[in-house]
């Protein structure tokens, strides 16, 4: 749905101010399991600025945390249930690390993207109940701000791990930030929310496809908009007023129509 109210907007635009709109409409796939769809694309032509359609509850969102994927692995030897002494139980050892991470409070926290966070987010071991679990496997998923890199996030986890644990970078996506200061950042503040007063810049817990656009669009300014609570994200009955999805919709078109110095 937030994506199809930018395409409203840009065909609006282009149908009614064909020659001074100029726009570049970009559609991937695979985000939420680590943006392969941005990753294959092709071609795209350099832009100053990139504006990412997520739930942002059309607050203007100037970038976001980086993520690191990491699995974690540990090997031990399979017994029979009835005689465990003689095995080395994989999902026990793994486990307690699990357990340590999660449990961990100390991670960094950001002034500008907030706290880092590490979530254990699955894991996977044995076969059967009456045999010792010879390989056991977990992921974490790591947001990483600008003052805990995925090298830094890697280290602590090696840390808490112990020793024995296999650890394998899975997925590693740089944080975006945009400077608030920006003239053309300014002037997206002004189009999107010309009414609303001027805060301190927001920037989302979750990771979009412009840590990976952003490199092949030259590195423009983000900005991340669109209707939709951020809090619902995953969550039962995750729902949109079609009030913000209108504004969103004619916040869009305002944005293009200032570009091309038309009105409509």
């Amino acid at each position: 749905m937030i994506p199809y109210r930018i395409v409203a907007a840009a065909t609006r635009r282009a149908a009614t101010h064909p020659a001074d709109t100029d726009v570049q409409l970009v559609f991937t796939l695979g985000e939420e399991t680590g943006c392969e769809g941005a990753a294959r694309l092709n071609g795209p032509a350099a832009s100053p600025l990139l504006l990412v359609a997520e739930p942002t509850a059309n607050r203007i969102v100037l970038g976001h945390k980086g993520a690191l994927w990491l699995r974690l692995t540990a090997e031990g030897r399979s017994a029979h249930g009835s005689r465990p002494e003689l095995g080395d139980n994989a999902l026990a050892r793994l486990a307690a690390a699990a357990v340590r991470i999660h449990d961990h409070q100390h991670w960094p926290h950001s002034a500008t993207h907030g706290p880092a966070t590490v979530n254990v987010g699955t894991f996977h071991a044995g076969v059967q109940p009456n045999l010792v679990p010879d390989h056991a496997e977990l992921m974490l998923d790591i947001r990483t701000v600008p003052e805990f890199t995925s090298e830094d996030a890697l280290a602590a986890i090696e840390g808490l791990a112990g020793p024995g644990t296999r650890i394998e970078r899975v997925l590693d996506l740089n944080g975006v930030a945009t400077d608030p200061d920006e003239a053309l950042v300014r002037g997206v503040f002004d189009a999107l929310r010309p009414a609303a007063p001027d805060g301190q810049p927001q920037y989302a817990t979750y990771f979009t496809d412009a840590s990976v656009l952003a490199g092949k669009l030259d590195s423009p300014a983000v900005v991340i908009y669109g209707p939709g609570e951020p809090e619902q994200a995953h969550v039962t009955d995750e729902s949109c007023s079609t009030a913000a999805i209108s504004e969103a919709t004619e916040a869009v078109h305002r944005l293009l129509a200032s570009w091309g110095g038309g009105h409509s």
